[in-house]
């Protein structure tokens, strides 16, 4: 008899033989400025897998992008300025304004060998953020491709993947199981002592709630049109992470 078990997980973050990133050294006050760059969109992606069934079976996965008005940037947007505001007092500074893209600052500091370090090829930018634009820090908050589940039997184990943020279905031997992704990346980089603060504890321990399943989910009859109504437990747990998530970033930068 075959046991499938069902490894609801989003795995992400260092693996156990990876060197931690060193401490961060940093102190900012109110009235600094911090810049902010989101890049996400307003599509929302439909992922149905189908499990393998035998031992040399391919999973089958269709993607479908259903754009629309989800509001989904606007809101991280928001829900940054406003906790940076009210938890920090600091000055917001929206980097695509000033005509900066994402691909300028994305991965800007890192850890090597137990140091901070800025990359090689963004250290123009990073002279720029802190002398020409003034910056304490930069919150960037990007979509990225996420590991959903597993699903493992005698045959081995199936790993389910989301292109970015939306509906993950999984098409099981006797049932169904809905995932709603909030398939984001973060990073907050302090910039003098150089430092990345999304490295920390706190914030893997938060992405671990990327990944939510959808207990009472209305299939539609039409697998490749979803109503609304059928997307608002998506939109609502993409919302519920966007916000703990301002709320760490800010509460981490003011500490």
């Amino acid at each position: 008899m075959k046991r499938a078990i069902v490894i609801l997980a989003a795995i992400f973050g260092l693996s156990a033989c990876a060197t931690p990133p060193p401490e961060a050294h940093y102190r900012l006050s109110p009235g600094d400025r911090v810049g902010i760059m989101v890049d996400v969109g307003d599509t929302l992606i439909h992922t149905t897998s189908n499990v393998p069934k035998g031992k040399n079976a391919a999973t089958r996965t269709t993607i479908k992008r259903h754009p629309g008005e989800w509001g989904i940037r606007r809101y991280v947007t928001t829900r940054l300025t406003t906790e940076l505001r009210k938890t920090g007092g600091f000055e917001v500074v929206d980097l695509a304004s000033h005509g900066i893209a994402y691909y300028r600052i994305a991965g800007l500091i890192g850890a090597r060998d137990g140091q901070w370090t800025v990359r090689r090829n963004r250290e123009q930018m990073y002279q720029h953020l802190i002398r020409k634009l003034r910056l304490k820090a930069v919150v960037v908050v990007s979509e990225r491709r996420l590991h959903v589940t597993s699903y493992c039997t005698e045959y081995g184990c199936a790993n389910y993947y989301s292109t970015g943020p939306g509906l993950v279905r999984v098409r099981g031997f006797l049932s169904h199981q809905y995932f709603a992704v909030a398939a984001y990346q973060t990073d907050v980089f302090i910039l003098d002592p150089p430092a990345n603060l999304a490295l920390g504890k706190a914030f893997k321990v938060l992405e671990r709630r990327r990944v939510g399943r959808i207990k009472h989910f209305a299939p539609p009859k039409d697998p490749s049109e979803i109503s609304a109504a059928a997307w608002r437990p998506v939109t609502a747990h993409i919302r519920g992470y966007v916000s703990r998530l301002a709320v760490l970033v800010a509460g981490t930068l003011q500490r």
